[in-house]
């Protein structure tokens, strides 16, 4: 099973140059809203004051964001490039998407001035539309996309690979030559004596050519693998298990050593920082790529993955399961009680999938889990509710899986009226 996609956090942006509207300093600002709050709350006390002020705040969040707004339509014609990437970036930093007005002309205007954008201004603007998550026109689209092909030389590897993520964020399929490009420069940048690409880059690299099915060249994968070794230490939880779940996605099985001395040690002394998807990821991709964990490893996963299942949603409990009967390895038994009590609760049953099912039922009959008589009537329950929904081979698994468990169970109970 293809697990949950684990997004990682967007390539960190800077606005392409110092250009600053004019406004009241910051000081000006602080003081007055403060004395405006202060008159607001001053009679209040306990909760009512509490939701005071946050109305407030709130009203004075959307009153800055509308005069933004109302400055950028005033000023577009005077934008260029920079400054018109810059508009968008300090949208897409308040996380607030402004008015459809607004966003047309500011894409009108980046398209005007697309062919002379810098490398910067290119990442900020891409990075501002997806974080956004507004999808330009496919016009633009291909102008940044001729624009990075022309100047790719010139990217530093956080730009390069922030409008990489940039379009696979927008669900925009890049073309060969864009493609290619970004490739060369990946591996012109990881061939030098001192790499300048990040961990955190990395890690949003592999999650873009997993989410395009894009594999690289055998030396540029060698590159990325050795890369991964040297930065190993800036992944945090969510970026190992975004690699490992690229890795997996795109069938590419790293280096014994780079997983056994470098990834596995890490994974170890983060293990309690983990969220259960990223946990139940890494034992699927494990299981995906056939690569056998070390024994201290899988137990960290394993104790790390049992004291937190009680957060673990019914994809998290499939998960595991599958990877610990795919890998042919027996779950410790705190974790097998933990995963089991968790697939009885009604959250877990309701959201289980015919894949799903199916999955957990092949796992048992390849550790030789018998389900007890409780855990039978809620699987067959499940199966009686969603039964149209099973494809052929989650068909042929359950059954697979209740013959090699020489388990009969008893026909599901009819459908309501």
């Amino acid at each position: 099973p293809s697990p949950k996609l684990y997004p990682p956090p967007p390539p960190s942006s800077t606005p392409s140059s110092e250009h600053t509207p004019r406004s009241n300093s910051p000081s000006q600002k602080r003081a007055s809203s403060g004395r405006a709050l202060g008159r607001v709350t001053a009679a209040l006390s306990g909760p009512e004051r509490d939701a005071a002020m946050l109305r407030t705040m709130l009203r004075d969040y959307k009153s800055a964001v509308q005069s933004l707004e109302m400055r950028t339509i005033a000023k577009i014609d005077e934008m260029n490039g920079n400054t018109t990437a810059n508009a968008l970036w300090a949208f897409a930093k308040v996380q607030q998407k402004p008015a459809e007005q607004v966003i047309k002309s500011l894409e009108k205007r980046l398209g005007m001035h697309v062919t002379r954008l810098g490398p910067q201004a290119m990442a900020t603007a891409m990075w501002a539309f997806a974080s956004m998550a507004v999808q330009p026109n496919g016009k633009l689209i291909k102008a940044v996309e001729a624009r990075v092909c022309k100047t790719v030389g010139e990217y530093s590897a956080q730009n390069t690979v922030s409008v990489l993520w940039a379009i696979v964020r927008l669900q925009q399929s890049p073309g060969r030559s864009f493609m290619q490009a970004v490739d060369g420069r990946i591996n012109e940048l990881l061939a030098s004596p001192e790499p300048s690409i990040t961990g955190k880059a990395i890690a949003n690299l592999l999650w873009a050519w997993a989410r395009l099915l894009h594999m690289p060249t055998r030396q540029l994968r060698y590159r990325v693998e050795s890369r991964v070794g040297e930065v190993v230490n800036e992944f945090a939880p969510r970026h190992l298990a975004n690699m490992m779940w690229a890795f997996a996605k795109m069938e590419w099985t790293p280096r014994a050593e780079v997983v056994r001395n470098k990834y596995e040690p890490r994974v170890i002394a983060l293990r309690n920082k983990f969220e259960t998807q990223g946990l139940s990821n890494l034992l699927w991709a494990h299981a995906r790529l056939a690569i056998q964990p070390t024994d201290r490893y899988l137990n960290a996963i394993s104790e790390a993955l049992a004291d937190q299942c009680r957060a673990c949603n019914a994809q998290d409990v499939a998960n595991s399961i599958y990877a610990f009967a795919k890998l042919s390895r027996h779950p410790e038994p705190r974790l097998l009680a933990s995963l089991r009590a968790r697939l009885a609760t009604a959250a877990c049953r309701r959201a289980l999938s015919p894949q799903m099912i199916a999955n957990i039922l092949w796992g048992y009959a390849k550790l030789e889990i018998h389900p007890s008589d409780k855990e039978m009537e809620m699987i067959v329950e499940e199966i009686g509710l969603k039964l149209g929904k099973f494809n052929a081979q989650a068909v042929g698994n359950s059954f697979w899986a209740f013959a090699t468990l020489a388990i009969h169970p008893p026909p599901p109970p009819p459908p309501p009226p």
